[in-house]
C-alpha cells in the first residue's frame, strides 16, 4: 500500500469519534462479496472527513485479509497536472507490485503500460480514445499492412499508418487488460481514487472513462472517494447544463455510500438522537489545541464557547470548517494574550460571562461571515442577516429568551437588536425586568443597557484580528 500522507497511521482502534467503523466493516464486506458493484462511490461533502476515513478504511483491510489484497492509494488531485489518467493509476499499482514476489508481473505491466500509454500521449483526443476503447480490431492488423505497403497516395498512407497505430493499441489495451488479470488472480487489487472532485473537469471525467474500459476487471476493486455534486458539475463544465449529469455519472458507478455528517450518541439516555459530527470534532479540537488547553479549565463550560455549540447546531458546519474555526480560536487567544499583556484589552478568559458571547460572536463572524462583518463595521447591521447566521427568530421577545433557557445565540442576537431598534429595548424592558436583570447579571456590570451599544464592543473584539491585517485561512 502506498499513502502519502500524514494521518494514514491513524486507524479506526487509534479513534472513531464519529462511528464510522461499522460502515467500512461493511464496505468490505461488500468488497469481498461476489456483488457487482465496482465502481464503488464513497460519497460526502467537502470538510466532512472523506480522507481520513478512506485511509482509516485502507488500513482496517490491510489489518484483515493476510497479504490477500493489494489496497492502493491515489490523490488525483496530486496527479491531474500529468493529463493521462492511465499512467497514474498503473505507477500506483506498478509501486504496489515492486518486490521479488511480483517481479514478472512488474516488468510485464511496466512494459505494457508504457506501450499504452506512448499511444494516448501521441494522440491526445479523448473522444478518439473513448471510441477505439469501444471497438474490435482483432483480425485487421496484417490487412492493413499490405494496404500501406501498396499504397501511392500520401494522404491515404498517412491515414492508413494512423489506423494501423489504432489497431496497435487495442491490441496492447487488451494485452494490457490480461496481464492486470493475471495480477488480479494472484491477489486482488481494491484501488481507491480520493480527491477527484478536486480535479480539473477534463481529468476527473477521463479518469472515469479509464477506469470503466480499462479496470472492468474482475479481482480489482475500484472505490472512488468524492462529492458526487462536484463530480456533476464537472459533467455540466464539459458537455453544458443540458446534460443530465446524474444518468451520465450513473454509467461509471454501480453503487454509491454517503457519509453521514451525524453520529448516534453513545449515552444510552440519548440512543435514539443524533449529535453533529461537527459537535464532536471541535471538543477533540480544542483538546488537542496546545493553545487552547491552556485555557481549558475557564473556557470549556463558558458562555462564550456555549454559543459555539448553539453555532454549531444550527449551521452544522464542515470538518474542515471546524478546523478552520479552532485556527481562529487559536489566533485570537494567542493575540489577544499578547495585547492583554499590554493593557490594551484584556484576555477573553477575563471577560464577564455577557462578553466572552460578544467577543465569540465577533470571532464566529470574523471566521464564516465576511459580508455580516462589514455591516458590523459599518455600524449597519441587518437584524435579518445576523438571525439567519446565528439561527435565532428576529422577532424573540425576553419571554421567549427565557423559555429557551436563556440560549447564548438568543442572548447575543437580542443585544444587537436592542442597539438597532432602540424602541424595541424600551418595550421589553418595561414588561419583563426580572428577566432582564438576569441578562443584566451576565455582564457584572451595572451600567445601563440603553446607553450601551454592544456593535462597537464586538468591533474591539474584530480589532485583535485587524490590528496586525490578518487573514488567516
Amino acid at each position: 500500500m502506498n499513502i502519502d500522507n500524514p494521518i494514514n497511521e491513524y486507524t479506526f482502534d487509534d479513534r472513531d469519534e464519529f462511528n464510522r467503523k461499522s460502515i467500512a466493516d461493511n464496505i468490505y464486506s461488500l468488497i469481498d462479496s461476489n456483488i457487482d458493484i465496482s465502481p464503488l462511490i464513497i460519497n460526502g461533502d467537502w470538510g466532512v472527513g472523506k480522507t481520513e476515513f478512506c485511509h482509516k478504511t485502507i488500513n482496517l483491510i490491510n489489518s484483515s485479509n493476510d497479504n490477500k489484497v493489494n489496497s492502493i492509494y491515489i490523490d488525483a488531485f496530486k496527479y491531474d497536472h500529468i493529463e493521462q489518467p492511465l499512467i497514474t493509476i498503473i505507477s500506483e499499482i506498478l509501486k504496489a507490485l515492486n518486490s521479488e514476489s511480483h517481479k514478472e508481473n512488474y516488468k510485464k505491466l511496466l512494459t505494457k503500460a508504457a506501450q499504452v500509454s506512448a499511444f494516448f500521449l501521441k494522440t491526445g483526443g479523448k473522444a478518439v480514445v473513448s471510441h477505439l476503447l469501444k471497438q474490435n480490431f482483432n483480425t485487421l492488423s496484417e490487412d492493413l499492412k499490405e494496404v500501406i505497403g501498396k499504397c501511392e497516395d500520401a494522404f491515404f498512407q498517412y491515414a492508413a499508418t494512423a489506423i494501423e497505430s489504432h489497431v496497435e493499441s487495442e491490441k496492447n489495451i487488451e494485452d494490457l487488460r490480461d496481464i492486470l488479470k493475471n495480477i488480479a488472480e494472484e491477489n486482488k487489487l481494491i484501488i481507491f481514487i480520493d480527491e477527484l472532485d478536486r480535479c480539473k473537469p477534463s481529468y476527473a471525467l477521463s479518469m472515469l472513462e479509464v477506469i470503466k474500459h480499462i479496470f472492468d476487471i474482475k479481482g480489482i476493486f475500484i472505490v472512488i472517494v468524492t462529492n458526487i455534486d462536484q463530480l456533476k458539475s464537472s459533467v455540466k463544465h464539459a458537455y453544458g447544463n443540458s446534460i443530465d449529469a446524474e444518468k451520465y455519472l450513473e454509467k461509471f458507478a454501480k453503487f454509491t455510500i454517503t457519509l453521514p455528517n451525524y453520529m448516534p450518541k453513545i449515552n444510552a439516555q440519548y440512543n435514539l438522537e443524533k449529535v453533529k459530527i461537527a459537535h464532536k470534532h471541535f471538543a477533540n479540537s480544542v483538546n488537542e489545541s496546545t493553545i487552547l488547553t491552556k485555557y481549558k479549565n475557564n473556557i470549556s463550560n463558558s458562555n462564550g464557547f456555549i454559543l459555539i455549540d448553539d453555532y454549531i447546531k444550527h449551521a452544522i458546519p464542515s470538518l474542515r470548517s471546524i478546523e478552520k474555526l479552532v485556527r481562529y480560536l487559536e489566533v485570537y487567544f494567542t493575540l489577544a494574550a499578547k495585547e492583554s499583556q499590554s493593557k490594551k484589552i484584556s484576555s477573553l478568559v477575563n471577560y464577564s460571562e455577557g462578553f466572552k458571547i460578544l467577543a465569540v460572536l465577533s470571532i464566529l463572524i470574523y471566521c464564516f461571515n465576511s459580508n455580516l462583518f462589514k455591516q458590523f463595521q459599518q455600524s449597519k447591521v441587518s437584524i435579518d442577516d445576523l438571525s439567519v447566521f446565528l439561527g435565532v427568530n428576529k422577532n424573540i421577545t425576553l419571554q421567549e429568551i427565557s423559555q429557551n433557557y436563556f440560549r447564548d445565540s438568543d442572548i447575543a442576537f437580542w443585544l444587537i437588536k436592542i442597539v438597532v431598534d432602540t424602541s424595541f429595548y424600551s418595550s421589553e424592558t418595561a414588561s419583563q425586568p426580572e428577566i432582564m436583570a438576569q441578562i443584566k447579571n451576565t455582564f457584572s456590570i451595572g451600567f445601563p443597557f440603553e446607553n450601551h451599544n454592544f456593535i462597537d464592543d464586538v468591533n474591539d473584539f474584530f480589532r485583535v484580528f485587524q490590528e496586525l491585517s490578518l487573514v488567516v485561512t
